[in-house]
Order: structure tokens, then C-alpha cells, then sequence
């Protein structure tokens, strides 16, 4: 070690100093003591708590609250009073706005299916499937490979006209046996059910006048079910005379046990204009 000089000027008298020795053992003695720093966390310990989870649990507040997280809102351009938080309380999974009057939305997961079977993404609105055309002369339009993912059908028929009595004769799955079909049917200007009983075909109706325009809708309910006859409901306006018609009924036979995957429109007798049809699945 190099002499210290003027060590007047450095250290008062009264100051001490450490031999070579002395400092040697301090820095020992330091070194195996404990670690007085604890409330710090080293690397290791730092990566392992707060490094991303992959299945984080926010736990539960207490009575119907359970886990929740808070989102800041918007800094600007919002009207959303205070944090918006995603809960679950009871059976719910809750997202509202956590001041003012708490707006928000709730969903009940306890009505959902088994197995997470339940798709919300399939629940309400339309999605059209088919959509075409009528033509002149006597054909028929089959609506087949009906997809089986949605709860109901809704065909559109619009502007077919005629110049002679023409019906719209619908049939399910290519089924036109005897009886496969059971409805009745009111219609303005009577008094009494018209068309009771059962049929070969769906008939929308049967008008004569110089070429009328007609409208259908037809609806069919839970048409998929593989234990039970497909419902339908079917109106039917008709607008030179003024003429409208409700029919419901059930289609039965084969139809029964299987989804409706095949819809046939037979314009008899038709010859006019062309009008168009359109087929949706209901969500």
C-alpha cells in the first residue's frame, strides 16, 4: 500500500484507522451475516411472481361478489361514469360501469348448455341462405342443402304475378304423400277456417285477376327437431283484390323424423312476370 502523506491535513486527532487486518475481517463478518435486505426482490424471485400467468385468479370479494377487475375508462369522448369492471356475482358475469348508475349488461351462465355448448355469436338476427329468381312457365324451385345450424327458416316470396288462378305449392324434404301436411287457414272476407284438413302440399293461395301480385311468407319453427312434426306459419297477400290469407299447421309423414334440409316452390299453371324469393336462417 502506498504511505498516506500529510495526514495532518486529513484526519483529525481524534480520528482512528483500520489496520489491513481489521478491514479484512469487517468485510468477512459482513458477508456472513444474513442478508438485512429482504424487503428487495431479487431476480429470480421478481420473474417467478410477476412475470405474465397463464391462468391468473382474481379471488373472491365476499357473499354474491366474486373476482373482478377494474378498467380504466376513456380519457376523452366517453360518457361512461368511473372504472369499468367485469364481475361475476352469483350466477352472473357482470360488465357495467362502476359509477353513476352502474349501465351495463349481465350474462346468467348457469342457462348456459353443458360442455360450454351454448353459442351466443347464434343468437338472434338472420342469415340468408338462398335467393333466386322466379321464371315463367310451369317449374319448380328446390331449395336444397338447407344447413342445419339455426333454430328457424323464414322464405321470402315477392312480386310473383299471374294472368290466370295460380297456387304456390310448397313441400318439405321432397315429401308429397297423402295427409303429409295439416292446416287451416282464415282469410279476409270470411267468416269461417277455410282449407281445414290435411294435403299433398303447402298452398299459399289460389287468386285469379289480371296479373296480381303476390306475397308470401313463410316460417317454419324449430325446424332441425328429429322427434316431432315441423310448425309452420305462412301469410299471404295478394294486392289487386286485397286479399290476404294466414295459414298454420304441421307437416308430418317422413318429415317427422328428420331436419327440413330441402324446400320445393311449384308454380303451376304460372306464367307473368318474374318475381324473387329469398331464404333465411334465424339465429
Amino acid at each position: 500500500m502506498s504511505r498516506i502523506r500529510d495526514i495532518a491535513n486529513i484526519l483529525s486527532g481524534s480520528t482512528d484507522m483500520a489496520t489491513d487486518a481489521e478491514v479484512t475481517s469487517s468485510i468477512a463478518s459482513h458477508a456472513a451475516a444474513a442478508d438485512p435486505h429482504t424487503v428487495y426482490l431479487k431476480t429470480a424471485t421478481a420473474s417467478s411472481t410477476y412475470a405474465p400467468l397463464s391462468n391468473p385468479t382474481f379471488t373472491t370479494i365476499g357473499g354474491d361478489e366474486g373476482g373482478q377487475i377494474n378498467l380504466g375508462a376513456a380519457a376523452t369522448n366517453t360518457t361512461l361514469s368511473g372504472p369499468i369492471a367485469l364481475d361475476i356475482n352469483q350466477n352472473r358475469l357482470r360488465f357495467f360501469e362502476s359509477g353513476g348508475t352502474n349501465r351495463g349488461y349481465y350474462l346468467d351462465i348457469s342457462a348456459g348448455a353443458a360442455g360450454v355448448g351454448t353459442n351466443l355469436g347464434s343468437s338472434g338476427g338472420m342469415t340468408l341462405i338462398a335467393s333466386g329468381n322466379t321464371v315463367n312457365g310451369a317449374s319448380v324451385i328446390t331449395l336444397s342443402s338447407i344447413p342445419t345450424t339455426y333454430v328457424d327458416l323464414v322464405l321470402y316470396m315477392r312480386n310473383f304475378q299471374s294472368n290466370a288462378n295460380v297456387a304456390m305449392n310448397i313441400t318439405f324434404n321432397n315429401v308429397s304423400t297423402a295427409g303429409a301436411y295439416a292446416y287451416q287457414a282464415i282469410e279476409t272476407g270470411n267468416t269461417s277456417v277455410q282449407n281445414a284438413g290435411v294435403s299433398t302440399v303447402i298452398q299459399s293461395a289460389s287468386y285469379s285477376g289480371a296479373t296480381p301480385s303476390h306475397q308470401t311468407i313463410l316460417r317454419i319453427f324449430d325446424y332441425t327437431t328429429t322427434n316431432s312434426g315441423k310448425h309452420f306459419q305462412l301469410t299471404h297477400s295478394q294486392s289487386t283484390t286485397g286479399t290476404y290469407r294466414f295459414t298454420t299447421g304441421y307437416a308430418k309423414d317422413t318429415i317427422v323424423n328428420n331436419a327440413v334440409t330441402r324446400i320445393d316452390l311449384a308454380l303451376s299453371n304460372y306464367s307473368g312476370t318474374s318475381g324473387s324469393y329469398a331464404l333465411y336462417g334465424v339465429k
